[in-house]
């Protein structure tokens, strides 16, 4: 099923933050949160609950009663992985991690980039490249 929902997600031009399937005795709850560079509209996530509902019913995906929730990440979520990173380049955030010698630190910066494992972030001392396993959570400043 992940594999459709991130098709479908992609064909939308958005990109799959997080998908959790909670299976209770009267039927499930699938939450998508789909998001992309500089943010999704109610409208996106409303068109991708849509098409969403339609593959899952043609596919037959539960045989019981199923709730669909599509809603974007939230500006408040904890940032962890490459891609929810990525998505949030430019953003302004407050970064977690542990440092060289294993002792907890904490950066403030705007995301320069994120790929091969790292998270470059761009502060008012200067550039550093922070390896993903590294780090604990960012979390975007409002």
């Amino acid at each position: 099923m992940k594999e459709l929902v991130t098709e479908s997600v992609a064909d939308e031009g958005l990109t799959l933050v997080d998908m959790t399937l909670i299976q209770q005795s009267g039927g499930a709850i699938l939450r998508v949160y789909a998001d992309k560079p500089g943010g999704i509209t109610v409208g996106e996530c409303a068109r991708l609950s849509r098409k969403l509902e339609m593959l899952i019913e043609n596919e037959g995906v539960f045989e019981r009663r199923w709730i669909l929730e599509v809603s974007s990440p939230g500006l408040d979520r904890p940032l962890k992985t490459e891609t929810e990173f990525g998505l949030k380049i430019g953003e302004t955030i407050r970064l977690y991690y542990s440092d060289e010698a294993g002792n907890p630190a904490e950066l403030k910066g705007k995301i320069a980039g994120a790929a091969d494992n790292v998270v470059t972030i761009n502060t008012d001392e200067g550039q550093f490249e922070i390896d993903l396993a590294k780090i604990s959570k960012g979390q975007i400043i409002l």
